[in-house]
């Protein structure tokens, strides 16, 4: 009050003070909010979620002493159940990135659910969309994923925009193909093709690249030849599609993609490939 000059001999009413500092009446503006909320849900459907919970009274039943035998959570989830869906119709935030970005169907007819987490050496790491740069990407990353341990998988590394054309038979390179992994450990799996980095051509836009997992439905004898990180050989024209078709590998389980274009790297990857 001393900014004020007020003292308690000039007996100052708090609404007299509040009016001169056009300070906000915290219980008042709740209050104001309060009914403002309650109109907005006196107008809404009743069978919004947002409307059975505001109006929603708590459990009914009394409590008893000692740990109860339920979650007051249970008689929410048993008052929303109409509204809420279930959880296995809750599209996972992979499986959404997948199809907001065309992956689906552009490259596999089915999103996956669980990720791949992916680390390379330079500190990047890729998330669902992010886009990086071909210097950031040259080198293998770390693979890691949630698999059962007496399982093989397959991951793919794919490039569905390497043409940047609309025929959908020319559009995938795939880049690192490794089968028969033992549970996570990728490293002991039997790699079909080496690695090679993200290198989009110049004037040819933002790329997407694709890694897809694969639950083995056992230990597979994959033909063809082996190709190494120095080789370009059967990479293009690659379609993942038709690659789990051939080795009934069915639907991926985990996914992750990134984003790259053109940069200053992309030419020494191409001259270390002898293109």
């Amino acid at each position: 009050m001393e900014r004020l000059n007020i003292q308690r001999k000039h007996r100052k009413r708090n609404t007299e003070i509040r009016k001169t500092t056009k300070i906000i009446d915290a219980l008042e503006h709740s209050l104001k909010l309060k009914w403002k909320w309650a109109g907005h849900i006196a107008r809404m459907d009743r069978e919004k979620w947002t409307h059975k919970v505001t109006t929603w009274q708590g459990p009914t039943n009394k409590r008893q002493r000692g740990r109860p035998r339920e979650k007051w959570v249970n008689e929410f989830q048993l008052t929303t159940a109409a509204v809420i869906p279930p959880k296995e119709a809750i599209m996972s935030l992979v499986a959404q990135a997948f199809q907001a970005s065309k992956i689906v169907p552009d490259v596999i007819p089915t999103a996956p659910e669980a990720t791949i987490e992916l680390k390379y050496p330079s500190g990047a790491v890729a998330s669902q969309g992010n886009e990086l740069t071909p210097t950031q990407v040259k080198n293998q990353p770390s693979v890691s994923y949630k698999a059962d341990p007496a399982a093989y998988y397959t991951l793919v590394f794919t490039d569905p925009d390497n043409y940047n054309t609309t025929e959908p038979v020319y559009r995938e390179w795939h880049h690192w193909l490794v089968g028969n992994i033992p549970g996570n450990k990728v490293s002991q799996g039997e790699v079909l093709s080496g690695y090679i980095g993200s290198g989009p051509p110049e004037g040819t836009g933002i790329h997407r690249y694709v890694f897809i997992l694969y639950k083995q439905p056992g230990k597979i004898n994959f033909d063809g030849t082996r190709l190494t990180n120095k080789s370009i050989d059967g990479r293009a024209a690659f379609s993942t599609k038709k690659f789990a078709e051939k080795y009934n590998l069915g639907a991926p389980v985990a996914g992750n993609f990134y984003r790259a274009q053109f940069d200053d790297y992309v030419p020494q990857l191409y001259k270390s490939l002898g293109v």
